[in-house]
């Protein structure tokens, strides 16, 4: 009964993180996805939270909830982190040398 209310209770802040993450996302993750994928972290959170170790139960539930959406967004990302990391340092290279040059750079100036 009691870790029911905590789930009940601790709803919005599921939907509060859902919708901060969802900020830095594109269109096609749903919200819904993120939302249940934030319910199970929230369950998980509930089981596994220990009183003794002087942590608030709002600020461990947060970080659990978040970290279940992000397990969520790499198991349905079908581009390696990796690439996404190289894609990343390219376009700061790219804006970097555009700035620097006042032009789009080439291909063997970014290549350098």
């Amino acid at each position: 009964m009691y870790k029911d209310e905590l789930v009940l209770h601790y709803l919005p802040l599921v939907r509060m993180v859902a919708d901060r993450l969802s900020l830095r996302l594109p269109r096609s993750v749903e919200h819904d996805d993120l939302m249940s994928a934030g319910i199970f972290g929230l369950f998980k959170s509930v089981e596994a939270f220990d009183p003794d170790k002087n942590a608030r139960f709002e600020t461990y539930c947060r970080l659990r909830v978040r970290g279940a959406m992000i397990d969520f967004l790499r198991q349905v990302d079908w581009i390696p982190r990796e690439a996404r990391n190289r894609g990343s340092r390219l376009h700061e290279a790219i804006a970097e040398l555009r700035d620097k040059l006042d032009r789009d750079p080439t291909d063997l100036e970014l290549a350098r």
